[in-house]
């Protein structure tokens, strides 16, 4: 391939070689993406370190000043192969690559006088340079292996600390260097290098492939040893723990009885203190029975009083409404009568007219007679022949006045009568007085003792 190379694809070659990890911050890509560093976001989680890398070689070659001194296209030429070769050795894309290659081989197409060609064996060459340590001798490989699992370790530290899940490969209480160096080789290192060598076939070729298959199997027998040394561990540790398994059932069989003891025990008085808080349940339950049927009693007794009160109230109710009657049977009376007082003064008024009108009708009749006497005065009794008819004579004058005798009696007894009935209504109407007297009376005293009630309530 070199007798093709050109001067400025060897310079590429070389400075990605001597930059393809520059500026490493000891971490990978997925711990990068798990704690947001400002990288992952500026290369959008995509080849993130070997994006980074190639960017700070091109920086400082800038910052050299060499490449100022170039042309334009040349500069443009470097920075495409470096870029291409630094992103060639991003782990996750080995498939990509020894599948192409291995096509290139199986179809016997690769030319290396071809620039596109020549450009892809220098990226299978620099992702061999870059994993190559297992295939040098077994005390510098050994070395190494520790110095890139310390590495790993600290990155698993790392992820412990900030709470993420800790990667498999950097957990240095989980995965030996010799686990991680006999996987890393099988499934990394040894497909990339036999596909190198089935294409290069050098001497320096088959003394990698050999220092591999060599530091495989002294790494396997590591992986052995430790697999071993564990299981005698966990042998010891099983037998320790039976032991103090046995002493520990012994101590837990002891301390299972006494569990069982104080559990009966606890039973026991639980059931103790059950029957006791039953008993109390029992009593606090009579007690209350007994308390609703005494209150039942006086509820009782209070409704009896309450009815008593009540019967009392509408026998009070119905004497005050007998009394209001009876008082305005007297009030009706009382004005029967005064209408029949003023009937009899109307009467007596009328009976005065009356006898007024008599006695001066009498005075006229005596004055007609004593005129008639007058004029008759020269007869003597007897001669007239009208002495009937005029009351002059001796028995006209006598029956006369008999008449008016029994007119003035029959007037004074209708009078007795009229003033025998004036002093009953007047009784009648002193009785009524004071029987409204004492309907008012018991009227104030029904009023004070509602009141009195009131206040009792």
């Amino acid at each position: 391939i070199c007798q093709h190379l050109t001067p400025l694809e060897v310079l590429s070659a070389v400075l990605a070689a001597v930059c393809h990890d520059l500026d490493h911050p000891g971490v990978n890509q997925p711990f990068l993406i798990a704690t947001h560093n400002h990288l992952a976001t500026l290369y959008q989680n995509h080849s993130v370190l070997e994006n980074h890398h190639w960017r700070c070689a091109m920086s400082c070659l800038w910052s050299s000043g060499v490449l100022q001194h170039w042309e334009y296209d040349d500069v443009t030429i470097l920075q495409d192969n470096i870029r291409s070769l630094i992103l060639a050795t991003d782990i996750t894309r080995q498939y990509e690559f020894i599948s192409r290659f291995t096509h290139y081989l199986d179809t016997s197409t690769l030319n290396t006088q071809d620039a596109t060609h020549r450009h892809f064996t220098l990226q299978i060459a620099i992702k061999c340079a870059d994993i190559c340590n297992p295939c040098r001798p077994w005390l510098v490989s050994r070395k190494w292996s520790y110095k890139i699992c310390d590495e790993f370790y600290r990155q698993g530290d790392n992820e412990r600390q900030l709470n993420l899940p800790v990667t498999t490969l950097c957990d240095r209480y989980v995965t030996s260097v010799a686990k991680i160096q006999t996987g890393f080789i099988k499934f990394v290192v040894s497909p990339l290098f036999h596909t190198w060598h089935r294409w290069l076939n050098t001497t320096l070729s088959t003394n990698m492939i050999t220092n591999m298959k060599n530091n495989l199997e002294t790494w396997q027998k590591e992986l052995e040893a430790e697999e071993n040394e564990r299981k005698l561990e966990i042998e010891k540790e099983e037998e320790r723990l039976e032991v103090e398994g046995g002493e520990k059932e012994r101590r837990m069989e002891g301390e299972e009885e006494e569990r069982l003891e104080g559990e009966e025990e606890e039973e026991r008085l639980e059931g103790e203190e059950e029957e006791r808080l039953e008993g109390e349940e029992k009593e606090r339950r009579m007690e209350g029975e007994e308390e609703e049927r005494l209150e039942g009693e006086e509820k009782e007794r209070r409704m009896e009083g309450e009815e008593e009160e009540r019967l009392e109230g509408e026998g009070e109710e119905e004497r005050l409404e007998g009394e209001e009657g009876e008082r305005l049977e007297g009030e009706k009376k009382k004005e029967r009568l005064e209408g029949e007082g003023e009937a009899k003064e109307r009467l007596e008024g009328e009976e005065e007219e009356r006898l007024e009108v008599v006695e001066e009708g009498e005075k006229e009749r005596k004055m007609e007679g004593e005129k008639e006497k007058v004029e008759c005065g020269i007869r003597t009794e007897g001669e007239c022949g009208r002495e009937e008819e005029c009351g002059t004579g001796k028995n006209g004058t006598g029956k006369v006045e008999e008449r008016n005798v029994e007119e003035q009696k029959s007037n004074l007894e209708e009078e007795k009568v009229e003033e025998r009935n004036v002093e009953e209504q007047k009784s009648n109407v002193e009785e009524e007085k004071v029987e409204k007297r004492n309907v008012e009376e018991q009227k104030g005293n029904v009023e004070q003792e509602k009141v009195e009630e009131r206040n009792v309530e």
